[in-house]
């Protein structure tokens, strides 16, 4: 049992590896004519403003999922180093002052996250939702409890 347990935390920490060079691009909606690529250089220079953009590189590009009518499937843009991924998600903030309607309000780019931390960040959103339901926000109220902040990475 301890084996099993410490062989499933070494793959845990190989997979977040692995995954430490991955992005996640919701919402960014396939357009006739252009290239994923295309419609990711588009996003950096306009509306994320990327200060490093010349150096950037991805060392791959795929739509995940299933093709579904109607249906966005995510991007996942895979970098050389996990440098850049962070680079990315530090300046993901700027979407929400993009030009743009759509990509203001439905464009994400989130970490390309394990099973093991999907499943906490999604209890951690929980936790925020019904603490917040509880205790509305105030201008001079104070903030969530830090317990909030917790993530799997600084666990390990």
């Amino acid at each position: 049992p301890i084996l099993d347990v410490l062989v499933m935390m070494e793959r845990e920490n190989q997979d977040k590896a692995k995954r430490s060079r991955n992005v996640v691009i919701s919402g960014l909606r396939q357009v006739q004519g252009f290239s994923d690529v295309a419609l990711i250089w588009e996003l950096f220079e306009n509306d994320l403003r990327l200060p490093s953009l010349p150096n950037f590189n991805p060392a791959r590009i795929l739509r995940a999922g299933k093709i579904i009518p109607g249906k966005v499937r995510p991007i996942i843009l895979i970098c050389d180093t996990p440098d850049d991924a962070q680079l990315i998600l530090r300046n993901a903030r700027n979407l929400r002052n993009s030009g743009d309607q759509y990509t203001a309000s439905s464009v994400f780019i989130n970490p390309d996250r394990t099973p093991v931390e999907a499943a906490l960040a999604f209890e951690n959103r929980e936790r925020r939702r019904s603490y917040m339901a509880l205790h509305p926000p105030s201008h001079a109220g104070p903030s969530p409890p830090s317990f909030f902040l917790y993530t799997y990475s600084s666990r390990w």
